[in-house]
C-alpha cells in the first residue's frame, strides 16, 4: 500500500517546532506539506475507473507526488478532484 504525508497548519510560537525537524515556519504556523506515493496516485485512479490514466500515472509520475504535480496531472488528462471525489461517493 503506497504512503500519503498529511499537510497541516498548526498555529506556533516561534521556537516551538522542535519536535518536527526540518519544518519551515511560516508566520506563525508549522506548515508540512502534502505528499503523495505514485502507486497510492496509481491505485486510486484504478478504483475509480481511470484505468488509461493509471498506466500513464506509473509512466510519468516520480515515486513521491506533491499536490502541485498531482494537479498538475489531473489537469492534462481531464481529471478535476470534484470529479474524482464524485467517483468516489462523496461530494465536492
Amino acid at each position: 500500500m503506497g504512503h500519503m504525508t498529511v499537510t497541516y497548519a498548526l498555529p506556533c510560537r516561534s521556537g516551538s517546532v522542535g519536535w518536527l525537524p526540518d519544518v519551515k515556519l511560516e508566520t506563525g504556523a508549522v506548515v508540512v506539506h502534502m505528499v503523495y506515493s505514485r502507486q497510492w496516485v496509481v491505485d486510486t485512479l484504478r478504483r475509480n475507473g481511470y484505468q488509461r490514466e493509471a498506466d500513464q500515472a506509473l509512466q510519468v509520475l516520480p515515486d513521491e507526488v506533491d499536490v502541485q504535480q498531482l494537479e498538475e496531472f489531473g489537469d492534462r488528462y481531464g481529471i478535476s478532484r470534484d470529479e474524482l471525489v464524485s467517483r468516489m461517493g462523496g461530494s465536492p
